[in-house]
């Protein structure tokens, strides 16, 4: 898909982002990494329609849940580097 193809995609679209979002992560090929939590950042950009996102009327329930995002990083976390075949989230 072209940028300008993409760009168009997107116009229709809230973007939620979370930055600096920061986790212990046993990572890395040492026994002192794989040992020992590392100290990873996380910086995301998500594109929601705004058709779906925008809400109807003064009411929490239909505000966008920006937790969601820290939940479904912290759940890929726990899963290790190696996601089963087809899952790639």
């Amino acid at each position: 898909m072209s940028k300008s193809g993409a760009l168009e995609l997107l116009r229709d679209c809230r973007r939620l982002f979370l930055r600096g979002f920061e986790l212990k992560v046993n990572i890395g090929i040492h026994d002192f990494e794989k040992n020992d939590a590392q100290r990873m950042l996380f910086d995301v950009d998500i594109y929601i329609a705004l058709a779906v996102s925008t809400p109807r009327s003064d009411a929490i329930d239909e505000v966008v849940d920006y937790d969601f995002i820290r939940r479904k990083i912290v759940q890929r976390v726990a899963r290790g580097p190696h996601p089963p075949p087809g899952n790639p989230v």
